[in-house]
């Protein structure tokens, strides 16, 4: 979204429907991955590959 006017009124509608609610995750504070994902399916970055140059 980089159309400012788009982003505005995108800002505006979530007040209108949202209100002063607070934003509550339904998500539990400690869940970093979905339940039941296996274990070759997740990605913690120590297992790429660079190449260096020089």
């Amino acid at each position: 979204m980089i159309d400012p006017a788009l982003r505005a009124a995108a800002a505006v509608d979530f007040r209108l429907v949202r209100g002063q609610a607070p934003y509550v995750s339904r998500l539990p504070l400690g869940r970093t991955q979905p339940l039941g994902l296996p274990d070759h399916m997740v990605k913690t970055g120590q297992d790429e590959l660079f190449a260096s140059s020089g």
